[in-house]
């Protein structure tokens, strides 16, 4: 009986573009709801869309997702494979959006295989850098306020 101790080519590729744990998703959220609070005014649909086209003045060759109504879902999120962004109401704020737009962004230029944690050290930095860019926050503040809740950003 010859037994071979060892994975499938199929099993290697599959763990060689395994992602990367998402360590600081807590401290991320957070972070977010002491920056911000838990009160801040609600955007509508179209305000939340023209985020969206707002940024991409910022970041050449950015295609732009759509934004749709996210009602019915429990929370708001990016979809990769349709390049979507669905907002349920209670979701749309200028920091909520934005939040989801940087993760689109990631996704498009720095991590195309994706492998990077949906909120490490490049989506923080690219987060504080949307907000800022939209003059929501200033870049400083956020990112004391990053290194006060030990979130890491580059």
């Amino acid at each position: 009986m010859n037994i071979c101790w060892g994975f499938y080519p199929q099993q290697e590729q599959q763990m060689a573009t395994k992602r990367q744990r998402d360590w600081q998703r807590s401290r991320v959220y957070k972070w977010e709801r002491a920056h911000f609070g838990e009160k801040c005014p609600e955007l509508t649909l179209d305000e939340c869309r023209e985020l969206v086209s707002r940024t991409a003045q910022f970041y050449p060759g950015f295609l732009c997702p759509e934004v749709t109504d996210g009602r019915g879902r429990r929370k708001g999120g990016y979809c990769r494979h349709t390049n979507t962004i669905k907002l349920p109401r209670f979701t749309r704020t200028h920091w909520y959006a934005c939040h989801e737009i940087a993760h689109a962004i990631v996704a498009q230029f720095y991590d195309r295989d994706g492998v990077l944690a949906a909120h490490g050290v490049m989506f923080v930095s690219v987060y504080i850098n949307v907000l800022a860019k939209l003059k929501i926050s200033e870049a400083r503040a956020l990112r004391r306020s990053a290194e006060y809740w030990k979130v890491k950003h580059i």
